[in-house]
């Protein structure tokens, strides 16, 4: 006090003669000011913005499995999302009343939205932000997981910012990823699909690239590049999924193991015996112009092996790398896919033929059709389906708008077909919430099932059906269970 005295007396003289004031006025003053800064630093509430839920309930860092075999990953910043705004565009989708074309409009608008392809090429540039602002890697390998490693081969052909959406939904460090990319795709696209491959040790490009005509072989060739990539890889997967690079994944990494587990070595692999039009068309010359494929008239001779119960299904698989590694070298399927050259849609027929051949491993001979609704690779909305779409149709399939987000949250199948990014995104940002707050309460109900006590986040302010669990009963009720014909058998 002697010291604030002194220094008052020395240099304060002078200031209180320039103003006009008292050096007790001064005093007073100073006093009553910080005890106005102490008591509103000590009492007024915090009026920062509360922590997103799958933040709030993060488990302590020690908590995390000591054994897993790679670094433990700390929580990434979510402040690049809007997640309030975008939980409650959800919930106004899911709610009771149907939302009007105009809030529609603005919900859409207001949604979280995916990077631009530009914002996307920026951030390439350091993949250490990619991967946290992207927060690739949010949730440890469950030991589950890390036992059952998956493969992924994707085929694209634009939208480089939709591939990088798809593969943050599914990327795993102990998957490996292939990708595809179509010889057509514009050079700018592929240069940044292959910025987006050096960012990753699991992900890798096709040695090939085919200039992918629809409804043609080269659809097919393309999968098969993406096998083979996949077969070559050091990690031991037990099943291979197809995607396309318009998909969007329906269950999170976790839940589609502990699905393909239940298939207990099984494909899942859509087949049924081809009829009408379509049968007719086997017996026909196809020929590639552009991106499209055409019949002509004249009659072709049939596939040598007689014997062969060809059959049809869809393009889309999941398959166990035992079959795929039994395919690729059999003279039986190298036979039937030279004939299928000159085929069209040579992609549904493959597939399906081979996982009917007698001795293929993990192959069904039962129907397993999308009409009937056991097709568990994909959820899909043709014309004809008694699910009507509410976005639009593209060559007779939905591509699914934000009206359509309920249907796909009650849906089953593991992935769901299709999307564009670029015309409705809100219902892709909320299917990517749903993923992320079912990918947090999964792990952290089975740390609490290994460790005890630790609570599960529920997604706090999350609508229930995008909390939606596993349907049991509809998945133990597949044929591809029933035991008939299981490994090839008649």
């Amino acid at each position: 006090m002697a010291r604030i005295t002194w220094f008052f007396r020395r240099f304060g003289w002078g200031l209180c003669r320039c103003y006009h004031l008292s050096l007790k006025r001064v005093l007073v003053v100073a006093l009553l000011t910080a005890v106005n800064m102490f008591v509103w630093n000590s009492w007024m509430p915090d009026q920062s913005p509360p922590s997103p839920s799958f933040l709030r309930h993060l488990p302590a860092p020690a908590r995390y499995d000591p054994r897993a075999p790679f670094p433990t990953p700390l929580p990434t910043p979510a402040s690049r999302y809007a997640v309030g705004e975008t939980i409650s565009a959800c919930s106004e989708l899911l709610g009771e009343n149907l939302v009007n074309g105009s809030r529609l409009e603005w919900l859409e608008n207001g949604s979280r939205h995916n990077d631009s392809v530009e914002q996307l090429k920026e951030l390439l540039q350091n993949c250490t932000a990619l991967k946290s602002q992207h927060s690739y890697w949010r949730w440890p390998v469950t030991a589950q997981e890390r036992h059952f490693p998956l493969a992924f081969g994707f085929k694209m052909h634009d939208a480089p910012d939709m591939m990088e959406r798809l593969l943050r939904a599914l990327w795993r460090p102990h998957n490996v990823y292939v990708i595809h990319v179509d010889q057509a795709t514009p050079s700018e696209v592929f240069r940044t699909v292959q910025d987006l491959v050096n960012c990753f040790d699991n992900v890798l490009l096709t040695d090939t690239r085919i200039d992918v005509a629809y409804g043609s072989v080269l659809s097919l060739q393309a999968d098969i590049e993406c096998v083979k990539v996949a077969l070559r890889s050091p990690v031991p997967w037990r099943y291979y999924l197809s995607v396309s690079g318009h998909e969007f994944p329906l269950r999170t990494n976790l839940e589609m193991v502990q699905i393909l587990t239940l298939l207990n070595g099984t494909n899942d692999v859509e087949n049924y015996r081809p009829s009408g039009l379509f049968a007719s068309h086997l017996s026909k010359t196809a020929f590639v112009k552009g991106k499209l494929t055409y019949l002509r008239s004249e009659q072709r001779a049939p596939f040598k092996h007689a014997d062969v119960m060809q059959r049809k299904g869809s393009a889309y698989f999941a398959a166990t790398r035992e079959f795929l590694a039994w395919v690729l070298p059999s003279p039986v399927c190298q036979d039937y896919l030279l004939w299928l050259n000159k085929t069209w849609a040579a992609d549904e027929m493959f597939w399906a033929t081979a996982n009917y051949l007698p001795g293929a491993p993990g192959g069904v001979r039962v129907d397993v059709t999308h009409s009937q609704e056991s097709f568990l690779s994909r959820a899909m909305a043709w014309e004809w389906d008694r699910y009507k779409c509410q976005g639009r149709y593209v060559r007779r399939v939905c591509v699914f708008g934000a009206r359509d987000l309920r249907w796909l949250l009650s849906r089953p199948e593991l992935i769901a077909n299709k999307f564009d990014n670029s015309g409705t995104p809100l219902v892709l940002d909320c299917l990517e919430r749903a993923l992320e707050e079912r990918a947090e309460r999964g792990y952290l109900e089975v740390l609490g099932a290994t460790r005890g006590g630790v609570g599960v986040g529920a997604g706090l302010g999350v609508p229930a059906p995008m909390l939606s669990t596993l349907n049991w009963t509809y998945y133990k009720a597949l044929p591809h269970l029933r035991g008939q014909g299981v490994g090839g058998g008649g």
